[in-house]
């Protein structure tokens, strides 16, 4: 539904008697609700490898130090694996997976935690590599710069420094040439057209009229 909710689409809608009523009962139904204990489920790719994170609070919003969650991971492939998740903060467990190939189907992954029942998330890995943004490689450009007896620069003074190197630019001189051209043509017909231009320049030096 991609409507707005004022009258520049919806005009007949905002006369309606029960419009308030209706965006009451859709904000209610689509909040979070406090259920008591919960589980958070998370799977995202983080370079080559899916990070699964999983945390859990108790009725009394105090996080959970005992558990000891299962992931199962069903590859593209058909083959299953399980991740044993290492507890790296207050009631929040974590591990990874390698992401090995891109394919169209997507990676399955299934959390067992006792007490809390079964959640599954899917994950997909598509998108080939050379569409994903990688940070800078500085290590491989120092080691290259090394070699061959280059410079690393890091700052923006260095970037744009003048290194007494010159090049020659072409410059177009067009323009200039067609202005002067429309001045010309201007004048041209101003002094054609115009009485007053020769009355002012016809006098010839010495006192004599042309």
């Amino acid at each position: 539904f991609t409507s707005d909710v004022k009258n520049r689409w919806a005009s007949d809608w905002l006369t309606w008697d029960g419009y308030g009523k209706f965006w009451s009962q859709l904000v209610r139904e689509t909040m979070k609700r406090d259920e008591g204990e919960e589980v958070d489920f998370l799977v995202e790719r983080m370079g080559d490898e899916a990070v699964v994170t999983v945390s859990a609070v108790t009725e009394e919003g105090v996080y959970q130090a005992d558990l000891e969650p299962r992931v199962e991971v069903a590859t593209p492939g058909g083959e299953t694996f399980a991740i044993i998740l290492d507890q790296v903060g207050p009631g929040t467990y974590q591990g990874r997976y390698p992401l090995e190939t891109s394919t169209d189907s997507p990676y399955g992954f299934r959390l067992e935690v006792e007490g809390f029942g079964d959640q599954a998330l899917s994950l997909y890995y598509s998108y080939s590599d050379e569409y994903r943004l990688y940070p800078p490689n500085t290590t491989l450009l120092n080691s290259i710069s090394e070699s061959t007896g280059g410079k690393v620069l890091a700052g923006n003074d260095e970037i744009f420094a003048d290194y007494g190197e010159s090049a020659s630019v072409p410059t177009p001189l067009w323009p200039i040439l067609a202005g002067l051209a429309l001045i010309g043509f201007l004048l041209d017909i101003a002094m054609r057209r115009a009485p007053w231009f020769w009355r002012l320049f016809a006098s010839v030096p010495g006192g004599s009229e042309v």
